[in-house]
């Protein structure tokens, strides 16, 4: 049993010695890019906000304007409270509850909405960063690309997030 543990052991130091020099031999070249970088340049590129906000502009005016009557009716009633009728209070009270109401309906929708706006945007940046990332190490025969954020040390000649940029350009 002794000698069959001494083999055992001696053939998986064999097999992980192995393993490792062809996992080196692998990974010959590497670059990394800064995704977030990139996301950042391509947003300010194509005025991903502007574009968002041109988008829903009619929504997120009527929703500003709607904020304006309630803030309008709320100084007035705070204003009044003391000199209006029990009806004319009651009649006030609705009235604002109603804008409030409204408000709150229209401005979570409105968020809902441009968030889902922004994900959609976001997801379609992503995919044209992942191609050109496949471009620029295919052409640049790298074996491996990571995120920048995994790295702990590389250098200049390693980061590829320009040449990415680039190629999306």
């Amino acid at each position: 049993m002794n000698k069959f543990t001494k083999i055992a052991s001696s053939a998986l130091v064999a097999f992980a010695f192995t393993c490792g020099v062809q996992a080196s031999q692998a990974a010959e070249k590497v670059g990394y890019v800064n995704s977030q970088y990139v996301f950042q340049q391509l947003a300010k590129k194509t005025n991903l906000n502007s574009k968002i906000q041109n988008t829903f502009k009619s929504r997120i005016n009527q929703v500003k304007s709607l904020q304006s009557r309630y803030k309008s009716k709320m100084d007035k009633y705070k204003k009044n409270y003391s000199l209006m009728k029990t009806d004319d209070k009651i009649k006030a009270q609705r009235e604002i509850a109603s804008l409030q109401s409204d408000l709150k309906l229209k401005g979570e929708a409105l968020k809902q909405d441009i968030a889902k706006e922004e994900r959609e945007q976001s997801r379609k940046l992503g995919s044209k960063i992942k191609q050109a990332v496949t471009t620029v190490a295919k052409s640049g025969h790298y074996d491996l690309v990571i995120d920048a954020s995994a790295v702990l040390y590389a250098t200049s000649n390693d980061d590829l997030s320009k040449k990415v940029l680039n190629a999306i350009r």
